[in-house]
């Protein structure tokens, strides 16, 4: 046995194409992709889950799809937003034998997954991305107002009073101020 690197439990040879966790990591290439046996097997089960359109599904069966989903989210940032339909309907699960119809933006959520999954060897780069502050400062308050700051500029709305009605708290406010921000930087 060689000495290799250990892994876990396991050892590989050392070198700069290695499998592990499920991926197929290419480190001269300075890339990352699903092992053939993870993708097939990753969209088979996603193709499986698309065929509970108008069933009903258990929490164990949401979990796994979650799970799975989770892991490519390692190495396919693209993927973050995607996990909220499926968070959200996890959430509704009172216990593991509770069943649920599986609503539209789950379905529309694991599309997207399906055409990913659907390109093969498909690979995502290990370089670090350039990051930028856009300098963005969001503040709501449920007493006054929304306040934003970028950079030098600043705006804030006065929320009327009787806004926090049945459906609507603090998170909905916060919300709103999130959208205002995105909306004033795209401006």
């Amino acid at each position: 046995m060689s000495p290799g690197i250990p892994l876990t439990s396991k050892k590989q040879d050392f070198g700069f194409s290695i499998l592990y966790i499920g991926f197929s990591w290419s480190l001269n290439k300075c890339l990352v992709s699903l092992s053939c046996k993870k993708h097939l097997k990753y969209l088979a089960k996603v193709s499986a889950f698309l065929s509970f359109i108008n069933k009903k599904v258990i929490c164990k069966e949401c979990v796994s799809v979650h799970g799975t989903l989770k892991h490519i989210t390692l190495v396919d940032c693209n993927g973050h937003s995607l996990l909220a339909p499926f968070s959200t309907l996890l959430s509704n699960f009172s216990n593991d034998y509770m069943c649920h119809h599986v609503l539209m933006p789950v379905l529309e959520s694991l599309q997207w997954w399906q055409a990913i999954l659907s390109k093969p060897c498909a690979a995502w780069s290990l370089i670090p991305r350039n990051s930028v502050d856009p300098d963005v400062w969001v503040d709501t308050s449920t007493d006054w107002s929304i306040r934003i700051v970028i950079g030098q500029q600043w705006a804030t709305w006065r929320l009327i009073p009787g806004w926090n009605k049945p459906g609507r708290d603090i998170g909905w406010a916060e919300c709103i101020a999130l959208e205002l921000a995105v909306l004033m930087i795209i401006q």
